[in-house]
């Protein structure tokens, strides 16, 4: 739009009523996996996580970028990372999960993976007064929030974004918290110690459901979804102990990264363990002292009016050593002021 001198401006008088809505069709998170590179379609999420702001520069005309990756989950437990640049990164400073409704979104590629992200005549509205933004909020709510979603997004080279804190580091700032914080970072630590116990345990058959069945004499009850089946599937929900050189922490790994560590799926390592439970236990002891790097998020916990620290691994990686020496030498130099002294 333009204007010059002979332009007229007019106050319009109509009511907001008359004023047309924006029309969405909304596609399930779940669909972007089929979608192919370049399709425009429209998302609604719960942003299940808010990454930091990213300064960039771009390689061609060297211009300062600013960018941000946010984590879109919908009621089909699918979660896909949308970024967003320039004057949008700032509309999400200092949310908390808010419903994000996007008008218009472009899917991408990148690393076999999904991901979403704007073109000029994309809309985002965030906690948009819409029905099936009030029916996500309410699905979130009721419980939506601890569900674990498959991840259809790949990150870079170290799969993670973000700031990099030693355990110990991070433990301090945890004494900070309370149940309405958190804490994210990433570390590079080995594992120290896993408990094979529990690694696994028996979940709902369906796709939308991971919730734990009860298991009656053959007969297998998902209490949420108010069925009985006469099978399973097999899901982790790891706890390990990892540690570096300056602390340990214990913390809780699901289904979709323990299986990066592991190196075999949760359905292969339950049928192990039905078969040889002494294989099984070694097969979870072989990655003791295998190091990776983790994104972990810290966060209090209210159990029996008690306040308990919890540990969620978000993402885990390869340790990608050419970058984390690189993460290195960048906290030494922020660290210490190198001055070269001519020779003579």
């Amino acid at each position: 739009m333009s204007m010059n001198n002979d332009t007229e401006i007019i106050l319009c008088d109509d009511g907001a009523d008359d004023i047309p809505a924006i029309h969405f069709n909304f596609e399930p998170i779940s669909s972007i996996e089929h979608c192919p590179k370049g399709a425009i379609i429209d998302i609604v999420g719960v942003a299940k996580q808010i990454n930091e702001p990213q300064n960039l520069v771009a390689r061609t005309t060297g211009k300062e970028l600013r960018k941000r990756d946010i984590r879109l989950i919908d009621q089909s437990n699918t979660m896909v990372t949308f970024t967003v640049w320039g004057s949008h990164v700032s509309k999400f400073d200092g949310l908390e999960h808010p419903v994000v409704a996007i008008k218009g979104a472009r899917v991408d590629e990148f690393n076999g993976g999904k991901n979403l992200g704007t073109i000029p005549a994309s809309l985002i509205q965030i906690d948009p007064d819409i029905i099936e933004a009030h029916s996500l909020r309410g699905w979130w709510a009721a419980g939506g929030n601890g569900e674990e979603a498959k991840l259809i997004s790949k990150d870079g080279p170290s799969g993670m974004a973000g700031t990099w804190l030693k355990i110990k580091a991070a433990l301090a700032k945890s004494k900070t918290l309370d149940t309405s914080g958190d804490v994210i970072y990433i570390c590079k630590a080995a594992v120290s110690f896993v408990r094979s116990e529990n690694a696994i345990y028996k979940a709902c058959p369906t796709d939308s459901c991971n919730k734990k069945v009860i298991d009656s004499d053959g007969c297998f009850r998902c209490e949420k979804c108010d069925r009985d089946f006469p099978n399973f599937k097999y899901r982790f929900i790891a706890q390990m102990n990892i540690s570096d050189s300056s602390s340990n922490i214990w913390v809780t790994i699901f289904n979709n990264e323990a299986e990066k560590i592991f190196g075999t799926t949760s359905q292969e390592l339950g049928e192990l363990q039905e078969q040889n439970y002494d294989a099984y236990v070694a097969k979870c002891n072989s990655i003791i002292f295998q190091s990776f790097c983790f994104k972990i998020k810290m966060k209090m916990e209210n159990y029996m009016d008690d306040l308990k620290l919890k540990n969620l691994v978000l993402s885990v990686a390869p340790v990608d050593y050419e970058e984390y020496n690189a993460q290195l030498m960048g906290q030494i130099k922020g660290a210490y002021h190198f001055t070269r002294t001519p020779s003579s």
